[in-house]
């Protein structure tokens, strides 16, 4: 680096300095810069790609970053949305007292902290969030900015009520079944596919010789010693030719009579 005066005898005055290593720190310095300002950009593409938000607050619970869909549900530009607050954004007070509460509970336990919240944008475009906010520890072991990820969970919100709903209404036919059955003078007697019997009325229990439903919940194998099965010729049946096994095997059949004894 040169520099050069007039000196008072008429003459110039030179001056040089070794400017050399102040030139590669500002050369590493706009280096630097440039990949930053780089990777700036390709962050932002990356989350302007998806369907989550991705914000940035300061500790002030000021926006920093917002990306598209965050600004699209805002029905907001980032000139107009970067730094406001909750507040400024429109959000309902209870909403923004809220996160703010979070925010400082983020910065003062350097944790992050999960919820769930439904929200209206400026947009109109209504959702149930999943969020999460995460302190950003800085080299002095400070919080310097707090990062936000949120995702829309309205649909799985839906549809764990409608399968609710459903669950709630099976329930609600299965009771008025048992209800039923129950108090029929017919016997009935449900039996899963290996043969463990599920359900019998008291009609059934009565028929078989049973006093209570724990003495028939069993498995079929340990039902066959205590029963005697014929024809009404009086013909012993065996084992395999019992209704029950029959009905195992895929057959179909009506109006059977037998004798039925308990032994």
């Amino acid at each position: 680096e040169v520099h050069a005066y007039p000196a008072t005898d008429g003459g110039i005055s030179v001056y040089f300095r070794n400017v050399t290593e102040r030139k590669q720190d500002e050369q590493a310095l706009r280096r630097w810069s440039e990949r930053f300002a780089s990777q700036s950009r390709l962050f932002d593409q990356i989350a302007s790609t998806t369907p989550d938000f991705i914000y940035v607050f300061d500790l002030e619970g000021r926006f920093l970053y917002a990306n598209r869909r965050l600004l699209e549900v805002w029905g907001r530009s980032a000139e107009d949305a970067l730094g406001k607050n909750l507040y400024e954004l429109g959000y309902p007070k209870w909403h923004a007292d809220m996160h703010m509460r979070e925010l400082r509970e983020v910065i003062e336990s350097r944790q992050p902290v999960r919820g769930e919240v439904p929200f209206t944008g400026g947009s109109g475009i209504f959702g149930v969030y999943e969020y999460i906010f995460t302190p950003v520890i800085g080299a002095d072991g400070k919080v310097e900015v707090i990062a936000g990820t949120t995702r829309d969970v309205t649909q799985r919100k839906q549809a764990e009520k409608d399968l609710a709903d459903a669950k709630d209404a099976a329930e609600d036919s299965l009771s008025r079944w048992r209800a039923i059955v129950a108090n029929m003078a017919e016997g009935v007697v449900v039996v899963g596919a290996q043969g463990n019997m599920l359900e019998w009325n008291q009609a059934a229990l009565a028929m078989h010789g049973f006093t209570n439903f724990a003495q028939a919940r069993r498995q079929f194998e340990e039902l066959i010693p205590l029963f005697e099965l014929r024809t009404l010729e009086g013909q012993l049946l065996p084992v395999e030719q019992w209704p029950l096994p029959r009905v195992l095997r895929g057959e179909t059949f009506t109006n059977e009579e037998l004798h039925v004894r308990h032994l």
